[in-house]
């Protein structure tokens, strides 16, 4: 199963080099090996501590860093962040690579294959969570759908706005933590759901399905966000006058 899900991931990116030409085609090769190296190395890492004495360990270690039966909502909350920055960004005016409605696309595509993968995958595993409330562990939706969001914002902004590109990390990490402090997950099922999220999020921007699709381009001032999180979907509207 291992060997599978790393070959498995890969796979989605080599499948996006169909649709290029001939001529570009070495080219695209090495930029999409490039994009795959960092989500699957989570991946892989994820699987190699699953179920392993050092998780256990470590699962000990963060649960010292919070009160006995810690609970919080946070987690829920910020994995809109990177959602609600770019849409304020969109707002403020703040220069990025595609049309506000392409981002919504992007977050949008990006989001929901997150979350229907992590959510088959769930019922593969079927690892039991570190409270033992339930068995689906692996991998994790909210750290999942995190990673997923804050690599489009990471695209859209890398080459405009540095600190607004990576400021959806910062959120999606504190995910992570949250999501093991509130005893729900394993630090392998957060990697593994950081994995699949950057992963499918880098698929979207090699692909860029229904590139030409934007009704809203000659629509000034108004902006429509669609966002997808594991609480549910959620649409943003705003109107600059």
């Amino acid at each position: 199963m291992f060997k599978k899900i790393i070959i498995g991931t890969l796979c989605l990116f080599v499948i996006s080099n169909t649709i290029c030409s001939q001529e570009t085609q070495q080219s695209y090769k090495k930029n999409t090996f490039k994009k795959a190296i960092i989500p699957a190395s989570l991946i892989t890492l994820g699987f190699i501590l699953s179920k392993s004495a050092l998780e256990k360990d470590l699962q000990k270690n963060i649960l010292k860093t919070v009160k006995p039966n810690f609970h919080t909502h946070a987690d829920d909350y910020l994995v809109l962040t990177p959602a609600t920055i770019a849409l304020a960004a969109n707002f403020a005016g703040i220069e990025a690579k595609n049309h506000w409605f392409d981002q919504g696309k992007n977050v949008f595509i990006a989001t929901t294959s997150t979350y229907l993968i992590t959510k088959g995958l769930k019922n593969i595993f079927k690892k039991t969570r570190p409270d033992g409330s339930n068995s689906n562990a692996m991998p994790s939706g909210h750290t999942a759908m995190s990673f997923s969001a804050a690599t489009v914002l990471y695209e859209e902004y890398k080459n405009t706005n540095t600190a607004i590109a990576y400021s959806g990390f910062v959120s999606s990490s504190a995910v992570m933590y949250f999501r093991m402090a509130n005893n729900k997950h394993w630090v392998s099922d957060t990697l593994i759901g950081a994995g699949i999220g950057i992963a499918m999020a880098k698929l979207v921007y090699l692909i860029e399905p229904f590139k030409n699709v934007n009704p809203f381009k000659n629509s000034p001032g108004i902006t429509v966000f669609p966002s997808l999180s594991d609480q549910g979907f959620s649409i943003a509207f705003t109107k600059q006058f």
